[in-house]
């Protein structure tokens, strides 16, 4: 269960997981939680790094970290020395990326628990109390806080949680999100988003 969450969730997410937002996803995934803790519950209630790390130094060098940044304005760049840059998990080769997701998504019921948990862990980093304030402390990488509390430019992280949302079909929480004004605001001013993208998801959550 753990390969197939982990693998699973560093398949499908949309621009990627670094290895806290991974671990942090692992922690919405009820079942695999409930496995892991079954004979010991900490609090609070966290997923053991260590458990994970084990799982990473048997995978070795087929899971590798490729360096990307952002500036303030949302725009990418390889320059790995970049104050703001972000270390995402990857899988090696192409074949292997295509192999986890025909054995860790072989489904839809699959592909929804792992986008949910993706989801799910991207809106606790930018909405931890649920009030839809967007105040959580989350990497400069992903999210920069207007006025201690709006979102003004986002990337991986509202990435995450959209495209989890649709994946997921959790298409209140998707209408909750296209239908707040900061959140909209955020992502048409993201360069890893912008217009085109809000507009297919919003046709898309309309068609599903």
């Amino acid at each position: 269960r753990l390969v197939a969450c982990a693998l699973g969730a560093v398949a499908l997410a949309a621009g990627g997981l670094t290895e806290a937002e991974l671990i942090d996803t692992l922690e919405c995934e009820e079942e695999l939680m409930a496995d892991v803790l079954q004979y010991h519950q900490p609090s609070p209630r966290r997923f053991p790094p260590i458990v994970w790390l084990r799982l990473r130094a048997d995978l070795g060098s087929h899971l590798v970290e490729s360096v990307s940044a952002h500036d303030g304005g949302g725009a990418h760049t390889q320059d790995a020395g970049a104050a703001s840059a972000t270390s995402i998990l990857r899988l090696h080769h192409r074949q292997l990326r295509e192999a986890a997701a025909r054995l860790f998504l072989p489904d839809e019921h699959a592909e929804r628990a792992r986008a949910r948990a993706i989801a799910a862990a991207a809106r606790a980093r930018i909405d931890p109390t649920h009030d839809r304030r967007w105040a959580g402390v989350v990497p400069s990488s992903s999210v920069q806080i207007r006025d201690g509390r709006a979102l003004r430019t986002v990337s991986r992280t509202l990435h995450s949680l959209l495209d989890g949302a649709l994946r997921g079909a959790q298409f209140e929480l998707l209408d909750e999100l296209l239908t707040d004004l900061e959140v909209l605001d955020a992502a048409l001013r993201s360069a890893s988003l912008g217009h085109r993208y809000v507009g297919w998801l919003a046709r898309e959550a309309i068609v599903r």
